[in-house]
């Protein structure tokens, strides 16, 4: 292969690894992706040039990127790269951003309750794996169609839009084959089990100390009961007692002769 077409690899911008240092010290610091996005914005910061507007999927894209860390992604790991010394921030940051992400990941609401639109906001393409967004065609049915060009501004070649009475059809049918394989029943069964077995024994011993602590606080009471019977306690020392056990075990036995 000659010289010209080898891969030129990766090069360091030092003006944009500035903004996406700040990027991530925003997002560590605790700000949202929208709220990066209006100081974007606010800075007068180009986009990069696969989008055309600050949106929070590009900042998330962003943010994502190993190579910033000097990592890549191989075999579903990320080790470094050959420009690792070109890094922009440590993997340690990298990796803290990850986690924070799944630590503020959730689903929007309107996917949990729409019926109208089960796959809304979950389904994505397999072309550029940008999310399908529902388009209400019209009233009698309903369709997805790619988020990619409108966010990204990419040349997505696939399709205008998938209907919905086409895509979610065949979604439950690969779900239920999912969900009826034999090896999948019985590994959710084993697990069921485990975890069945696990609380059963944990609440098994928590049941054991309280009993023996209820045992020991009423040979408390007993022993206290006859101390009192033959004055060798009195009763301000008694009402003591009676306050420092009436917080361990309530309700509390009556010593006799009191």
């Amino acid at each position: 292969m000659s010289e010209s077409r080898c891969r030129p690899g990766v090069r360091r911008n030092d003006q944009q690894a500035d903004v996406v240092r700040q990027m991530a010290d925003l997002y560590l610091r605790g700000k949202g992706l929208q709220a990066i996005c209006d100081w974007l914005r606010s800075q007068g910061i180009p986009t990069p040039r696969v989008a055309r507007v600050w949106h929070p999927a590009v900042v998330q894209r962003i943010l994502r990127n190993p190579l910033h860390a000097g990592l890549i992604e191989h075999e579903g790991e990320h080790i470094r790269g050959a420009h690792y010394s070109q890094r922009v921030y440590d993997e340690d940051v990298f990796h803290q951003i990850m986690e924070q992400m799944k630590r503020r990941s959730r689903v929007p609401r309107r996917t949990l309750f729409c019926s109208r639109a089960p796959l809304a906001s979950l389904a994505r393409c397999d072309e550029c794996g940008s999310r399908m967004h529902v388009v209400p065609i019209s009233d009698r049915y309903r369709a997805y169609r790619c988020d990619g060009p409108r966010i990204w501004g990419t040349d997505c070649s696939s399709r205008p839009y998938v209907r919905g009475d086409f895509l979610e059809p065949r979604i439950a049918q690969e779900i239920e084959k999912v969900a009826t394989d034999s090896q999948v029943l019985a590994l959710a069964e084993r697990e069921a089990k485990q975890l069945l077995s696990r609380e059963s024994a944990g609440r098994g011993d928590e049941v054991k100390r309280l009993l023996a602590e209820r045992a020991q606080v009423e040979r408390r009471w007993v022993e206290l009961g006859e101390a009192f019977g033959d004055g060798s306690v009195s009763k301000d020392m008694l009402r003591a007692c009676d306050q420092e056990l009436g917080m361990t075990c309530s309700p509390k036995p009556v010593p006799p002769g009191v």
